[in-house]
């Protein structure tokens, strides 16, 4: 069976989920936490600011079937400029078959239909795997933001600056074989 990926508004169940992920040190290491106890500590500090209603994010809870693989946080949703900046966290044995790529779509689109017309998406420059995600559901390198973040284990990196802007969204390459649903 193929992948069945949607978009939901999260639930507490759901968010039990990620803290979970989060006790993943390799996953804590590409999201920029860092490693250890403080690592899932600050994961699940940012995971609960969100989830109780910060005014200009959001997060939402991505499913495969059934199952939760992954969640989007839309960062600095700017209602005037109609931009936010996307995040996205696929859990540690969803990785590499295609989750992320379908999720990316289907949270873009989502982004667009609220009327959003710029999206970032900023993936540090070490994911290699990351920034081809993107690329290959259409967006581009803008540039590349130079010590643009600092992490416990690996101290400033480089950020890829990527976007999705739309009148591009036709070029939105889409991933999904399954309804989506909000």
């Amino acid at each position: 069976m193929g992948l069945m990926i949607t978009i939901k508004a999260p639930s507490e169940a759901f968010m039990a989920a990620t803290y979970a992920w989060h006790e993943d040190e390799e996953l804590n290491k590409q999201t920029g936490f860092g490693t250890g106890e403080t690592a899932v500590k600050a994961a699940k500090l940012l995971l609960n600011s969100i989830f109780e209603g910060r005014p200009d994010s959001a997060l939402i809870a991505i499913w495969d079937g059934k199952e939760p693989v992954g969640y989007a946080v839309l960062e600095n949703i700017d209602v005037r400029n109609r931009s936010t900046k996307i995040h996205l966290t696929i859990k540690p044995e969803s990785q590499n078959k295609g989750v992320g790529k379908q999720a990316l779509a289907l949270v873009s689109d989502y982004c667009f239909e609220q009327g959003l017309m710029r999206l970032t998406f900023s993936p540090f420059s070490f994911n290699k795997r990351a920034v081809a995600m993107a690329k290959a559901v259409g967006y581009k390198v803008e540039a590349r933001t130079k010590m643009a973040a600092w992490t416990p284990n690996n101290g400033f990196i480089d950020l890829m600056q990527m976007r999705l802007v739309s009148p591009e969204r036709s070029k939105l390459k889409r991933y999904t074989n399954g309804p989506n649903s909000s």
